[in-house]
């Protein structure tokens, strides 16, 4: 009866240790799951720890695979094993070069799982490789970064660098989706809040924070080549000491940008719009800009400069942005701006993509529910249920 006793109780035991393995610990991205990792969309590797993020972040035979995040993750440098890093976390660029990309890019699946990686810090003074973000180089139509929030960041480098965002410092041929970034950006060239150059998509994306460098920076996106970005927001400031600066987007090149507005201020000398800095052969659609714009020569309330682009129904505060010009767009007034009509009109979806309260808010996209109201970067909830009823009542 006793030895009995013990084989149960010491089954139980083994029982308990193995089930410990079952969560993705200690670095072993998801060993001992069932059914077993194997890398793939149906059975991700897991990230539930910060020593399985550690052995993700530095070893790239897992950057072409699907890799799920299972847990928030907190780099605070000042944290026990975490560091500031001198290059992108994960696809450095390893060359030494500040514009051309050595190093295994990103071609994976990544989902954050509506989790959040919060402080990062990357300082690249020393270095000067570029390319500089959570990620630094996602490629490939099949690459994907989907559902994560990047908290308070700190990206910074000096003269001479490329691509720089809070997400990632470039976007080839990947699409981001469902993600954000707050924090700050500070470089040279190719700067983003959330990605520094996108030659991909960017969708249901936004941003927050400071921008800061020389040319071509966007609160959003810093340069938008053959790319496309839509249903994305931003509330944060871009600060450019020389040309291409956006609220949105510094230069958007053959590119189309569809359903997005920035609210935050733009500052530079030239080539600068409260959106979009500068628009070439490239169409912008359904877009408004709300942030002030203060700048020397080619300033516009949405679109500083236009070269053979096309921009249809979009518009600035004239009010608020101090301008009454703008290489596109149509200017209004605050009050035009709450305005139902003055979007209806304009053939905006108002009920699927875009919400407004009469007299209240300027236009929202309906996917968020924490958005800025008042053109101040103050976040104001929101509870789009209570009042989309309210004026859809009264249009036909």
């Amino acid at each position: 009866m006793r030895r009995q006793s013990i084989t149960v109780l010491t089954a139980a035991i083994i029982s308990a240790v193995f089930s410990t393995t079952v969560f993705a610990v200690n670095g072993d991205m998801g060993a001992g799951t069932e059914p077993l990792t194997d890398g793939s969309e149906a059975y991700p590797y897991l990230i539930e720890d910060f020593d399985d993020f550690d052995e993700f972040a530095s070893d790239p035979n897992y950057w072409d695979d699907c890799t799920r995040l299972d847990c928030d993750i907190d780099l605070d440098p000042a944290l026990s094993g975490r560091i500031t890093y001198p290059n992108a976390v994960i696809a450095p660029n390893t060359s030494g070069s500040y514009n051309h990309f050595q190093g295994t890019v990103f071609t994976g699946i990544f989902d954050g799982n509506n989790h959040t990686i919060s402080n990062l810090s990357i300082d690249n003074v020393a270095d000067l490789n570029g390319y500089l973000g959570l990620f630094g180089k996602i490629y490939g139509s099949d690459a994907e970064v989907k559902n994560l929030g990047i908290k308070d960041c700190n990206v910074i480098s000096v003269d001479y660098s490329y691509f720089l965002g809070g997400l990632c410092g470039y976007n080839q041929n990947g699409t981001i989706t469902n993600c954000y970034a707050t924090g700050s950006v500070d470089g040279s060239y190719y700067l983003g809040g959330l990605c520094g150059r996108n030659h991909g998509i960017i969708r249901n994306c936004h941003s927050s924070g400071s921008v800061t460098g020389s040319s071509y920076l966007g609160g959003l996106c810093g340069y938008n080549e053959d790319g496309i970005i839509s249903n994305c927001y931003t509330t944060g400031y871009a600060d450019g000491a020389v040309s291409g600066v956006g609220g949105l987007c510094g230069h958007n090149i053959n590119s189309t940008i569809i359903n997005c507005y920035a609210t935050g201020s733009v500052i530079g000398s030239y080539n600068l719009g409260g959106l979009c800095g500068g628009n070439q052969t490239s169409t912008i659609s359904n877009c408004y800009a709300g942030g002030s714009v203060t700048g020397g020569s080619n300033v516009g309330g949405l679109c500083g400069i236009d070269y053979d682009g096309t921009v249809n129904d979009c518009f600035w505060d004239t009010e608020t942005s101090g301008q009454s010009t703008s290489a596109g767009g149509t200017g209004k007034t605050t009050a035009e701006m709450k305005t139902v009509s003055t979007f209806l009109d304009a053939g905006w979806d108002l009920i699927t993509v875009w919400n407004i309260e009469e007299d209240q808010i300027c236009p929202l996209l309906r996917k968020y529910s924490a958005v800025d109201t008042n053109y101040d970067n103050k976040v104001d909830m929101i509870d789009f249920a209570d009042f989309a009823n309210y004026w859809l009542d009264g249009v036909e």
